[in-house]
């Protein structure tokens, strides 16, 4: 899976929120263990990446990512074009995948740019699966 945001500090934050709810563990607190389910298959590697990261450890071009089955769009990528190449990272190799892109009512205007394109989407109204 891969993730995009808006920032870096939401990168540094669900990295963080991530980290804490699905990274690999390792407890130095024994006394600790009942409070996580540390059950290595329930639990998955975590990376981050942004511009703000030294040199060394940012790739602007040319990732290769293989097997990526779902990509998250917290926002909408601009063009339809970076669209469809951040979303094509799921079918490499013949392989299908799937994209989820959260919209805010005000920019439900980018659903037609993707339609002119051929390009649907299904619709789900997260207020009806949010409850508090």
């Amino acid at each position: 899976m891969v993730v995009f945001l808006a920032t870096q500090d939401s990168v540094e934050f669900h990295y963080s929120l991530f980290q804490h709810f699905f990274g690999v563990r390792k407890l130095d607190n024994p006394e600790l263990s009942d409070l996580y389910e540390d059950d290595e298959s329930k639990s998955m590697n975590i990376y981050k990446l942004h511009g703000d990261m030294p040199q060394k450890d940012v790739a602007a071009r040319g990732l290769h990512l293989p097997k990526v089955k779902w990509i998250v769009q917290y926002m909408t990528p601009g063009g339809v074009t970076e669209y469809i190449h951040r979303v094509g990272r799921t079918a490499r190799a013949g392989l299908q995948g799937n994209s989820l892109l959260f919209l805010m009512p005000s920019e439900v205007e980018y659903i037609k740019l993707l339609n002119n394109q051929k390009i649907r989407l299904v619709s789900y109204k997260l207020c009806k699966y949010w409850t508090l």
